[in-house]
């Protein structure tokens, strides 16, 4: 299993190079963002989590 983690401060091209990543090699881009918004009406995530 292949696994690269990208990470930094908000909003300096982060999903840029991944999705340019997942264009060139095999890996899919999974974004944290994802998770969030599935689980945010169970349990009810704020801006100051």
């Amino acid at each position: 299993m292949k696994f690269v983690l990208i990470f930094g401060s908000q909003a300096v091209g982060k999903m840029t190079v991944g999705q340019e990543l997942e264009k060139i090699t095999e890996l899919k881009l999974f974004h944290n963002r994802i998770t969030i918004e599935l689980l945010e009406p169970f349990l009810g995530f704020s801006t100051e989590m």
